[in-house]
């Protein structure tokens, strides 16, 4: 029996410079001799053309889920633009008349992936074809040695849930009764406020949640996904349906979604799901990226209203390159976040070696892990990003948490950012049930914004626990009890850093066009700064600050939406 993967893999990346004119299938036999690579070298191929026909036009609109449809409009007014059209059919022709197959399609990043299939293949020739934009080599990898087998204590019994007494953020919520419902789950839950949640009426229903993992082995037979609505799966490797390679996907999603009373029940248990592999289960290495981002793509176009990844990429990274703008999966991130589309992700099990991607990504939700106390594990991975942004996001339960293992009726504990990253987006899952209209960076600043460190965020914790119950409470009426949302429009994130030197940034999030003044007052209300006076169009903004000559001491942030409403921020400046 083997463990499930409870930390993030570490990796060893060679880059390899190939001349244009190299045989690449001459590269590979030779490093296949030297015992470095085990298959051939992948390479990104960037393509300047598309299909900007009326029938290509017409294709991508047909493709969409009538929930992706929605949620692009929302988002920026449209369902499809040019970085959703195909590329032009006689490029990806010519590529693979040159030798090569295509592995995979990213209309978002405007890249095919591509390997060698016979001796003819040459970067030269590839480079010379018309519309070939740029190649980049992806790195070839050494593999690493499985993680132990599980002890005979992480397996728990129905009669016993296993979990230590947890930090209670909602005292009134902790009754011996809720603990039975909740089963195995119940330390994980309580500790975010889930009982509170879904004692308010919201279980995730009508939310669909897209995972991306490695595999989902007996999803459809554990008693614990009896009732899961299943919309679609996808393998990413093969195009197929098949997904039951390994079972870190299926422990992620038990997380979320879990739904046997008095035994396991998890943060959302009525979502709906999308389940992808995007994962090598024998192996580590880097050409995972470009399944990831094409089954992060297949998700979106298929209806996600949420993604879930508790996956990292790491090894052939340096610090400088987790700026938000480098990673490939980080980009890939940014793009879903352009279409509507939340990305919450392990912050990575990294400790203080850093972050993983796509965990760098300021419009991706980051999740750190900690015990049933309350406090941060070793294990987590601790920011800042390489420009300086606080990293991670927020925080839940990763450790010793109840997931159902290697089998098709047991439970055990793990421990890693793996599963406090679904418990994050379960609480997700029932911000948007209550409000639809939510778009990511509205998620990420609630979220932040009713943690329990909001006002002192570090790089541990990021802006702390989250609690669903404060977060829901943004969104609906006084009354808990109606789960209808209240009008929601506009709003003004976490500023970061804060304390801060030598500037500021304050996310702004507009669901319409509205004219936007935002200005700084000191504490007795005199007017520092106009920092903004003008209309801005829907989507996100940052707002931001890079005071000089002014004196150390708390400062408030006051944006004027249009006539009506108004939001303000204290920022903290430290000489």
């Amino acid at each position: 029996m083997r463990i499930l993967r409870v930390a993030i893999p570490v990796f060893l990346m060679f880059v390899l410079l190939i001349p244009f004119s190299t045989t690449i299938a001459q590269d590979n036999n030779s490093l296949r001799q030297e015992g470095e690579l085990s298959r051939p070298v992948a390479y990104w191929v960037y393509l300047d053309r598309r299909d900007t026909s009326e029938e290509a036009y017409e294709a991508c609109l047909s493709e969409l889920d009538p929930k992706a449809i929605q949620r692009r409009i929302r988002a920026r007014g449209t369902a499809v633009n040019e970085s959703d059209l195909p590329f032009h059919p006689d490029d990806l022709a010519a590529i693979r008349a040159n030798g090569f197959h295509i592995r995979t399609i990213s209309r978002w990043l405007g890249a095919v992936s591509v390997i060698p299939e016979n001796e003819t293949a040459t970067l030269e020739n590839l480079q010379s074809l018309a519309h070939v934009r740029e190649i980049r080599q992806v790195g070839t990898y050494q593999s690493i040695n499985d993680l132990p087998d599980a002890t005979p204590s992480d397996y728990l019994e129905p009669d016993n849930n296993g979990q230590a007494t947890p930090r209670s953020v909602n005292p009134q919520r902790s009754t011996s009764e809720d603990s039975a419902y909740y089963g195995f789950a119940w330390a994980q839950n309580q500790l975010i406020g889930v009982p509170e949640a879904h004692e308010m009426g919201y279980t995730g229903e009508g939310v669909r949640i897209g995972f991306l993992d490695g595999g989902y082995n007996f999803y459809d037979v554990h008693p614990a996904f009896a009732n899961l609505t299943v919309v679609d799966t996808w393998n990413a490797h093969d195009s197929t349906s098949n997904v039951f390679t390994g079972t870190h996907g299926s422990a992620c999603l038990s997380v979320t979604a879990a739904n046997l009373p008095q035994t396991m029940v998890g943060v959302a248990p009525n979502v709906e799901v999308l389940l992808v592999r995007t994962e090598d289960g024998a192996d580590e290495y880097p050409e995972e990226e470009d399944y990831f981002v094409a089954g992060l793509e297949w998700a979106e176009t298929n209806g996600a209203d949420l993604i879930s990844t508790s996956l990292g990429y790491s090894d052939w990274y340096s610090f400088d390159d987790y700026d938000g703008n480098t990673c490939l999966t980080t980009v890939a991130c940014d793009e879903a976040a352009a279409r509507g589309l939340l990305v919450i992700t392990s912050a990575g099990n990294r400790g203080e070696e850093g972050l993983s991607a796509p965990a760098d990504g300021d419009s991706v939700l980051a999740v750190a892990a900690v015990d049933s106390t309350g406090e941060i594990r070793g294990f987590s991975s601790r920011g800042p990003t390489a420009d300086g942004r606080i990293k991670p996001d927020v925080s839940a339960m990763g450790y010793r948490c109840a997931v159902v293992p290697d089998s098709a009726d047991g439970y055990r504990l793990g421990s890693g950012t793996s599963f406090s990253c679904p418990a994050v987006a379960g609480a997700a899952a029932l911000m948007l049930e209550s409000d639809p209209t939510l778009l990511p960076m509205d998620f990420i600043n609630i979220l932040r914004a009713t943690a329990d460190r909001s006002v002192v965020p570090d790089n541990a914790y990021g802006w702390g626990i989250i609690n669903i119950p404060l977060a829901l409470n943004e969104l609906v009426s006084p009354d808990h009890n109606s789960p209808d949302p209240v009008p929601y429009t506009h709003s003004l994130g976490a500023p970061y850093p804060n304390p801060f030197n030598p500037s500021v940034q304050v996310p702004l999030t507009l669901l319409t066009r509205e004219r936007i003044v935002a200005q700084v007052y000191d504490v007795l209300g005199r007017k520092i700064t106009t920092l903004h006076d003008g209309s801005l169009a829907p989507g996100i903004h940052m707002v931001t600050w890079v005071p000089s000559e002014i004196a150390s001491g708390a400062y408030i942030l006051r944006v004027q939406f249009g006539e009506q409403e108004s939001l303000s921020r204290r920022l903290l400046y430290v000489k």
